[in-house]
């Protein structure tokens, strides 16, 4: 749901053959963190449904990268395939180092606190657009969808987190409801 979100953003980038002041750090940053969400899926026990999403959301940001990438500027075009390459060079290094410096139940912390600081970043990453929004009191480039998906995605990953209880789900997904809300707010 939360990653269909932004499907009209990128309906309207289409449409008009430019991102205009959209910014590709939400979707740069939601690509990391569902990359990582994947490997931990992978490494923790009964993880499938951890690893299933983030197949999903893998697909669906690489699709709004690529997107991105095609109608931005010359200068955002490469600012935001640094970015991904930056992208995936941390996940590169992240499944590197912990494959051969950890195993079992560390291996797990150390991949759980990366995804939870980078989840993290990714409930964050709108307020640079937040901030735009407070400057010009324009929300155009703020999509309402965005934000409400996200504040309802968070709400039902802590949930699960409660009853799963995993904390480094959990965590980032608190403060990512309460993030959300706040641009929900704002708008």
């Amino acid at each position: 749901m939360a990653y269909a979100s932004p499907v009209p953003t990128f309906w309207y980038i289409f449409k008009k053959k430019s991102t205009e002041c959209f910014s590709a750090l939400p979707y740069v940053c939601t690509l990391l963190t569902v990359l990582l969400g994947l490997y931990y899926g992978c490494i923790r026990p009964n993880g499938m449904l951890i690893i299933t999403i983030n197949i999903v959301g893998i697909t669906f940001e690489a699709t709004y990268l690529a997107i991105f990438i095609t109608y931005a500027t010359k200068f955002s075009r490469i600012k935001t395939v640094k970015l991904v390459l930056l992208d995936l060079a941390v996940f590169g290094v992240a499944v590197l180092l912990t494959m051969l410096l950890s195993h079992g139940k560390l291996r797990v912390m150390l991949v759980g606190s990366m995804c939870s600081a980078v989840a993290i970043s990714m409930y964050a990453a709108p307020l640079s657009v937040m901030r735009m929004v407070i400057r010009t009191k324009n929300v155009e480039f703020m999509p309402i969808t965005l934000s409400a998906f996200l504040a309802v995605n968070a709400s039902l990953w802590s949930a699960y987190s409660f009853f799963s209880r995993d904390i480094f789900i959990g965590i980032p997904s608190a403060l990512g409801s309460l993030l959300a809300i706040a641009q929900v707010l704002l708008y």
